[in-house]
């Protein structure tokens, strides 16, 4: 991901450099250094920003309970595969992720 996408998604989602980094588990530096292009961008990281803004354009979505479900099947640090597709189907249980109308 080229961080002119990164600044882009960033800024449809409306959330600053500050809430990416709580929403996806990151440090704030490194979300800096992503977008201003010093770092390039994990590739977990931009499947993740680039799946929030699909989430965002056709669901009603939490960004914190997306990020987290995909920081699980991505198998980033603090989750596991199983546990992911256990919340996946708790939240489809509850009605959450159901479609925007």
């Amino acid at each position: 991901m080229r961080p002119d996408e990164f600044r882009a998604i960033c800024a449809e989602l409306d959330m600053t450099y500050a809430d990416v980094a709580r929403t996806i588990g990151a440090k704030a530096r490194s979300v800096h250094r992503w977008a201003a292009g010093t770092r390039d961008v994990p590739e977990a990281v931009a499947v993740i920003m680039r799946m929030l803004r699909v989430a965002t354009r056709q669901y009603v979505v939490d960004y914190a309970e997306v990020a987290k479900f995909l920081r699980v099947l991505l198998l980033l640090p603090g989750g596991d595969k199983v546990e992911g597709l256990q919340r996946m189907l708790r939240a489809r249980e509850r009605g959450k992720g159901m479609r925007a109308e």
